[in-house]
């Protein structure tokens, strides 16, 4: 039989919805290894999917988990990993107990999978994430060698990049980097950072570059309009720089009066941003949706006719709000960090910013190119049908989960290339 083992965190994380109806396509069985969740929630999306789920927090507790996880600690890339944070100091006692959370997940792992995968088997591993669930593909390649055909791992963003974990680390590079035969990188910047890592001189993993996706939803209606409607989707925290937005919209509004901003989504600094709207925007002009499901959001930006997309965060992978506004030909306005540019063609698509001036010569020049292409129809239908294509042929998701999926089985004549890394 050949199984697909599923390595992720949260069951109802929008991405496993994208990709599990095309990944079942190639395999007779799929089974969702996950941590703790709403047990209804996992039980409706199994049935809905057809696949099979196991959940790492309902393994066993107590003295016999200890047992094992004492074993465990005494293999010697444990050790090795252990030395390497040192022995006094909070930061390396926290470190440590990073390391021991990855064997837990490890141990409880092996537990879940005991007596299930059988010697006629063929299995493939898969993990969204580039880190615990990683770890335990990298685990999974070994316990049971000659049944695993491939074993590989997306990631991402906050699973790649050590200096966004508050510890500035993340256990096991070298022995993940060592295990897993492809890597899936979510954008061309992810690949250079972990190639600059250098986790490994002995045994590198295949380097792919293979986008994240949406799926396919209802296209803008172009039309001539008064209201320029602009619209955001983040959590509401520091690095998303939803300050950066609002001093971006009362540029725009200078340039056209007739502007309304819409943000979606909630969190820690939203008082303080609320405050800042209040102050530096004509009252009516900004509403603050909240936190709303997937399908909410298409909602608001359909009935609220946006025109435009704003992300001005300080660092981002390829942001899922992006896609989800491409695929309804909605164009963006970004920094240019992270894998931004991957998706965004300056005055293609969007505009892109880059900021080689101050940030206050560079929201005003923006905001007057956005009111032109606005003011111009022509400008703005091109705009519009270009995101939507870009969406199609980079970001539809239904396409890019078949193709991942034929990727690894082999199924699929049409195979991601390799990257090749100088």
């Amino acid at each position: 039989m050949r199984k697909l083992i599923y390595l992720t965190g949260q069951i109802d994380h929008p991405f496993l919805c994208n990709e599990i109806d095309q990944f079942r396509k190639h395999f007779d069985e799929v089974l969702v290894v996950a941590y703790d969740d709403d047990i209804k929630s996992c039980d409706a999306l199994s049935k809905r999917y057809d696949f099979k789920y196991v959940l790492i927090s309902g393994v066993g507790r107590g003295f016999g988990i200890m047992l094992d996880l004492l074993a465990w600690s005494r293999q010697p890339y444990v050790k090795q990993e252990l030395k390497r944070q040192g022995w006094f100091g909070m930061k390396a006692l926290k470190k440590r107990a990073y390391v021991y959370l990855y064997g837990l997940y490890g141990v409880k792992l092996k537990r879940l999978l005991d007596g299930y995968v059988k010697p006629e088997d063929e299995v493939y591993v898969y993990s969204f994430w580039l880190s615990r669930p990683a770890f335990g593909n990298a685990l999974i390649s070994n316990w049971y060698g000659d049944n695993v055909r491939n074993c590989v791992s997306r990631t991402h963003r906050y699973d790649l990049y050590e200096e966004e974990n508050e510890l500035g680390y993340l256990p096991f590079r070298q022995y993940i980097c060592e295990n897993i035969g492809t890597i899936y990188f979510s954008s061309k910047d992810t690949i250079e950072y972990y190639s600059n890592k250098h986790y490994s001189d002995r045994k590198q993993p295949v380097y792919k570059l293979s986008y994240l996706g949406t799926r396919a939803f209802e296209r803008k209606k172009l039309r001539a309009k008064d209201e320029l409607v602009i619209v955001s989707c983040s959590a509401i925290i520091q690095r998303k720089r939803l300050d950066l937005i609002v001093r971006f919209v009362k540029e725009l509004m200078k340039k056209t009066p007739n502007c309304r901003w819409i943000h979606i989504g909630d969190g820690e600094l939203e008082d303080d941003i609320r405050r800042m709207a209040a102050a530096e925007l004509p009252q009516g002009s900004y509403e603050f949706a909240g936190r709303v499901t997937d399908d909410d959001i298409y909602d608001i930006y359909r009935d609220r006719d946006a025109d435009f997309f704003v992300n001005l965060s300080d660092s981002e992978g390829i942001p899922v709000s992006i896609m989800e506004a491409m695929s309804m030909g909605i164009p963006i306005i970004a920094r240019n960090v992270g894998g931004i540019a991957d998706a965004v063609c300056d005055g293609k698509n969007g505009f892109l910013i880059d900021e080689v001036e101050a940030i206050e010569v560079t929201l005003d020049r923006t905001a007057e190119r956005v009111a032109r292409a606005f003011r111009d129809q022509i400008a703005y239908g091109a705009l519009s049908e270009s995101v939507y294509q870009m969406w199609n042929d980079t970001f539809n998701g239904k396409r890019n989960a078949d193709l991942i999926a034929g990727d690894i089985t082999g199924d699929s004549s049409a195979c991601i290339p390799e990257i090749t890394v100088i």
